[in-house]
């Protein structure tokens, strides 16, 4: 009796589980056909935003977007007013400069951020046509505006590596800025320059100073200009040339604040300006003033000088040995005339204030040299005791037999890698082979740990470190601080970029 009861209950309990196990195996069929085929519960989701909410809250972040524009806007100009009101005391207009720099950092950020929503917002209107259409947004603010300069179309500039995701793109290491002009008989002297500046810039995403290299390229004078427009294609297909930016001059910057130009084709001199030099003096004020805060150093040239081969390697070494053998400078020779200058990022907005005052007085080539050797009590005021350098060689070519600045023709131009001496250039800015016979940089009185000179190159058993001199030894550099660079054997040689 006890084993049949012990039977029937078991039989009970197996009933039931059966009857689980049939009811739950029942339930994951009902789920699996709820799924649509395919094996997967699907997940439960919120319902999906109306297009039309879509472009409500778009809208509702472009009109915050321009509010964040505009006050940006407004703190720049605040800025910019104080520096004039300040600007003949060099410490406060430094910070004040900084200042306008990190404004205008903000503010193109923000104008990046305003791009990409309206982008966002036109396409949620292309795709749901039927929505009522938004009030447009405000117009925005120009960012730091130059009415005197008008962009043309253009390749973006290359790529520079972001410090962070909130901020904007660093400073390049170095702005090239030119002015150009047609040439008789249209010769294509602009497009020879840029292809030589482009076609030096590293590729290499690793260099230090890719994508740290920009060219602004101003066209002055009013009409067509065939070769520019050509450039402009040109630079936007060939690789490196997005580092170039296109800009054309609108109207004249100003006048000579001291008086009126004298009459156009009045007779001046070599160290008197007429009225077509004070125009380009002026030409180059805007230039430096749209180039103003994009780079840490400047480089001036015309249209009409082409790097020489392997010139850009002997860029970057004369940038980076005067840093490490002077600390601060105020401008570097590596070339004549009114081409081959460089200046401390810095100083860009006070040279231009420099010429745009002194126009009248001499032409740019030599007003530059008075800035930055301190010969007047207001540039040596403005030198502070920094150190003007100079390179032992040129490292331009100039095409053609005509200065842009002076109407008579040019007996003979110095040839690649010459040495830049006294024959050249004025005493004050001239390498001097006498006081430096075994160095490139001058001035070359420098601690003997800033330099040292051997027979067998390099530093601490540092290969490649030694820098070749006409005279057989090597000039050898701390290889952490100071790129390479070999000049060829022979002034005037051609040799291809390595």
């Amino acid at each position: 009796m006890a084993r049949r009861l012990a039977y029937t209950c078991a039989a009970f309990l197996l009933a039931l589980i059966c009857a689980f196990v049939f009811a739950s195996y029942a339930q994951i069929l009902v789920a699996l056909h709820a799924s649509s085929g395919s094996g997967v519960a699907a997940p439960s989701r919120s319902p999906e935003p109306s297009p039309a909410a879509v472009i409500d809250d778009l809208v509702h972040l472009i009109d915050r977007q321009n509010a964040t524009i505009h006050q940006l806007a407004a703190k720049l100009e605040s800025a910019l007013q104080v520096a004039q009101a300040v600007q003949t005391n060099e410490a406060a207009s430094a910070n004040l400069r900084r200042e306008k720099r990190d404004l205008e950092g903000r503010l193109q950020t923000a104008l990046s951020r305003q791009g990409t929503l309206q982008a966002d917002l036109d396409a949620m209107k292309a795709l749901a046509p039927q929505a009522p259409a938004p009030l447009a947004p405000a117009a925005t603010p120009k960012a730091t505006p130059t009415p005197t300069l008008e962009a043309t179309p253009k390749a973006t500039p290359q790529a520079m590596p972001e410090a962070n995701a909130n901020s904007a793109a660093p400073r390049a290491k170095l702005v090239i800025g030119m002015q150009t002009v047609p040439r008789p008989n249209d010769l294509d002297y602009l497009g020879q320059t840029l292809r030589a500046l482009v076609g030096q810039l590293p590729t290499d995403p690793s260099d230090p100073w890719y994508g740290m290299v920009r060219i602004v390229a101003i066209k002055v004078s009013p009409g067509p200009h065939r070769r520019f427009e050509e450039a402009k294609t040109a630079m936007a297909q060939l690789p490196g040339g997005s580092a170039v930016t296109f800009l054309e001059l609108v109207e004249p910057p100003g006048k000579d604040p001291g008086g009126a130009d004298p009459p156009r084709g009045a007779r001046g001199g070599p160290n008197v300006p007429n009225a077509t030099v004070r125009k380009q003096t002026r030409d180059i004020v805007a230039t430096l003033r749209a180039c103003d805060g994009l780079a840490d150093a400047y480089l001036f040239l015309e249209d009409d000088m082409e790097l020489c081969p392997r010139g850009f390697e002997a860029v970057r070494y004369v940038l980076e040995k005067a840093t490490a053998y002077y600390g601060e400078w105020i401008a570097v020779r590596c070339s004549f005339g009114m081409n081959g200058i460089f200046i401390t990022g810095d100083d860009v907005p006070i040279f231009a204030n420099y010429l745009e005052e002194h126009q009248s007085r001499r032409p740019p080539d030599h007003l530059v040299v008075e800035w930055f050797a301190g010969e007047k009590p207001q540039s040596a005021a403005q030198k502070r005791g920094r150190v003007n350098g100079a390179f032992r060689y040129n490292i331009f070519k100039h095409l053609g037999l005509w200065s842009t600045l002076r109407s008579q023709k040019s007996p003979r131009y110095p040839a690649c890698f010459e040495e830049l001496n006294s024959k050249v250039l004025f005493e004050a800015e001239a390498f001097s082979a006498k006081d430096c016979p075994d160095d490139d940089l001058w001035p070359c009185n420098v601690s003997d740990s800033k330099k040292a000179l051997n027979t067998e190159g390099g530093v601490a058993g540092v290969e490649g470190a030694g820098l070749g001199t006409p005279h057989g030894g090597r000039l050898c550099v701390p290889a952490h601080r100071v790129a390479t660079w070999d000049r060829p054997e022979a002034p005037g040689a051609m040799l291809p970029p390595v």
